[in-house]
């Protein structure tokens, strides 16, 4: 039997109230049942019995084949129980019954921190993790033999480990999948559960997973009761009214089955709905647009996905479940994710600011002329090149194969100078400016012909150009009008980013520099 178990927080007191009140009021949804045994320790039990449904796409196929003798409907049935072992209250729940607990009264990574703690080293099987950045990167890796998380190629510095499983150390499984909630294959009777239960306890209070697992607590998630969250939420939502665009975006909270996914439905009070094709930034304020009232809780906006046959394709999820964010508060970098806001460790922020500080800035060096104010970045870079005597490579496309067209750089100078421009409007461009330092430096070192046709380019500009290695340097030049340097006033999650792909372009056996662009 596969049990799934959630932990909740400490303050909690008896299991009354831990099923959403929604779920509890209608007789068509949860109906708590009678014990009909005395167990020893307090204990409810509920249970959603549905209602057969017929599938949409039945009105679809019904003019063209018979289907009216065949019995076509779907049905499921939910299950949760509460129970308490002795001063901590748990949920156990089966089939969709997760979904009715309430959720902001459960403990964060319990399931993960339990399978940090209990399963073997060397037997990890499967990690999906999620980077905590307005670019949002979700990734599920499953190995076919238990293996170490070095195995698994995970990001430390930028990625959050969502959700884990391995070979556990307890006598009643084999093997634990952890994320909020904890998940394992038991053979056992209700009466088991205070044991397994004491158990599982010891092992998420314990900071074993600290000497194995040090970067699980680089970015970490804040209390849904700290106080700091009051403000961090009313400023998230300040952004959206606003309609803003900058250091806010849309990440999809579940990974689905792209290949039976049709589209999305965004609903709204009044039984307001829009389609989507995919879930945007954008299309989500042209549904706010759309509504004649913008509700006071962004919660009431549902979002999920539709297979071909009608059927939901993901968990319905709230709007705040897609949003990610960063806020600044008094210089400290918060973002929020998952419906949850998180913070770096002070330490590692200023273990990633000392590293930034090193990265050569060449602004003076370089005296780029400034950016007119809405200029567009080709336009300043056909100025700039004129004005410079320099390569104009930006929309110059190296064709890798028949589908990836690779920018080599916007700029090349006669000096070697790789230069690569983006305003500084958000992470997500900043991502991009990065990546195509990092990409263009691989594709230098290991192709051969990739080299060859930045040879030719130039030649053209300056007879016999020939790339020296040891001249090379890429340069992220970032127009902005923030004052201060690129090194104080990059977004945190930037910096994180920018620092890998630094990484990338030295291991490529190139340098790498900033260059800060004035907006006059």
């Amino acid at each position: 039997m596969k049990l799934s178990l959630h932990l909740f927080r400490p303050e909690v007191q008896g299991i009354d109230g831990l099923i959403k009140e929604k779920y509890v009021v209608n007789q068509d949804e949860y109906r708590r049942l009678n014990p009909t045994a005395e167990l020893g320790f307090p204990c409810e039990a509920f249970l959603l019995h549905s209602q057969a449904k017929t599938p949409k796409w039945v009105e679809f196929i019904h003019p063209f084949f018979a289907v009216e003798d065949i019995d076509i409907q779907n049905k499921f049935n939910s299950f949760v129980l509460l129970f308490q072992v002795g001063e901590r209250c748990f949920a156990a729940t089966f089939g969709y019954g997760y979904s009715a607990i309430d959720e902001s009264k459960t403990e964060p990574n319990f399931g993960l921190k339990v399978v940090l703690n209990s399963v073997d080293e060397k037997g990890l099987r499967f990690l999906e993790t999620r980077n905590i950045d307005l670019v949002t990167k979700q990734q599920s890796t499953n190995l076919n033999i238990g293996s170490p998380i070095a195995e698994f190629d995970i990001n430390e510095r930028l990625d959050w480990v969502k959700k884990m499983s391995g070979k556990a150390i307890f006598d009643f499984t084999k093997n634990m999948t952890g994320a909020d909630g904890l998940s394992f294959n038991v053979d056992c009777r209700l009466t088991d559960l205070p044991r397994i239960c004491a158990q599982v306890l010891e092992r998420f209070s314990s900071d074993d997973y600290k000497q194995r697992y040090p970067f699980i607590d680089y970015i970490t998630p804040l209390s849904s009761v700290a106080p700091l969250v009051v403000q961090l939420d009313s400023e998230l939502f300040e952004k959206i009214r606003q309609r803003d665009m900058t250091r806010i975006a849309i990440a999809l909270p579940d990974i689905p089955d792209w290949e039976t996914l049709d589209y999305f439905e965004v609903q709204g009070p009044r039984r307001v709905s829009m389609r989507a094709e995919d879930v945007t930034l954008e299309a989500i304020y042209e549904f706010l647009d759309i509504l004649r009232d913008e509700p006071d809780d962004y919660d009431k906006i549902k979002i999920i996905g539709i297979k071909t046959d009608d059927s939901a394709a993901t968990r319905k999820r709230s709007l705040l479940d897609f949003l990610v964010a960063e806020i600044l508060i008094d210089g400290e970098p918060y973002v929020y994710s998952l419906k949850q806001w998180f913070k770096a460790d002070r330490d590692y922020v200023e273990a990633v600011r000392r590293e930034i500080a090193v990265i050569t800035d060449v602004t003076g060096v370089l005296n780029m002329p400034p950016m007119n104010l809405g200029e567009r970045e080709d336009d300043y870079n056909r100025r700039t090149a004129n004005a410079r005597n320099w390569l104009l490579l930006d929309k110059a496309l190296f064709r890798l194969d028949r589908h990836d067209k690779i920018e080599i750089c916007d700029l090349l100078s006669e000096n070697h100078q790789f230069v690569c421009v983006k305003k500084m409007t958000s992470s997500a461009t900043l991502s991009h400016l990065f990546a195509q330092g990092s990409v263009s430096a691989n594709l230098l070192k290991e192709l051969p012909e990739y080299r060859r046709t930045i040879e030719e380019n130039a030649s053209i500009m300056w007879p016999g150009f020939v790339v020296h290695d040891d001249d090379v340097v890429f340069v992220f030049a970032i127009p902005t009008r923030k004052p201060g340097s690129l090194h104080d006033s990059m977004f945190f999650f930037s910096q994180i980013n920018l620092l890998e792909h630094v990484k990338t372009i030295r291991r490529a056996g190139f340098r790498a520099n900033l260059c800060k662009i004035d907006i006059a």
